[in-house]
């Protein structure tokens, strides 16, 4: 009989680190993995409007072309806009979800519908911005500079944005099995 009040406690995944965490949980530092996305998501919606104002800036960049320099202005600003418009619907219906007043089953469904959501706007967005990629370089004034700018940017944004990219799956994941 103790023995298996003990194996039962071993499989119950009961850690030590929640010991360690217990200051985290008690003072509002640690978060769910609902508020985790929401935070995320909201974050993103920012980033992007901050770089909507980017497209501006590009206007009087001496490495692009004349004739490109309005079109990527142009290009850019709508680009980031409908990425912080898209991000900011996902945090607005990530952060609707309320686990006190909704069942466990609305929770998860909700929590996948939003996941689907998110990668369908990767599935909208990647190649439109490999398509903005390729008008930056086809609009550019040969500058080796920023050519290899590009190259060097496009290599940590897709290493960054892969990160991320696992970081909400493995937050909607953690929704999910916690809710089944």
């Amino acid at each position: 009989m103790e023995q298996d009040v003990k194996r039962n406690w071993r499989d119950a995944h009961i850690k030590s680190s929640v010991d360690n965490n217990f200051d985290e949980i008690f003072n509002g530092r640690r978060h769910t993995a609902l508020e985790n996305l929401s935070r995320r998501y909201k974050r993103f919606s920012t980033i992007a409007l901050v770089f909507v104002l980017w497209g501006p800036m590009t206007f009087s960049n001496p490495s692009l072309l004349e004739h490109g320099r309005v079109v990527m202005s142009i290009v850019s600003a709508v680009y980031f806009m409908i990425c912080s418009g898209m991000d900011y619907w996902l945090y607005q219906g990530i952060r609707s979800i309320d686990c006190s007043t909704m069942t466990v089953s609305e929770v998860s469904r909700r929590a996948l519908f939003y996941r689907k959501r998110h990668l369908q706007f990767i599935a909208i967005l990647l190649p439109i911005a490999f398509i903005w990629i390729g008008m930056l370089v086809y609009y550019i004034n040969y500058n080796k500079y920023f050519i290899w700018g590009i190259v060097i940017g496009g290599i940590i944004g897709f290493a960054v944005g892969f990160r991320q990219l696992l970081a909400f799956l493995s937050d909607y994941r953690r929704v999910v099995e916690d809710n089944f």
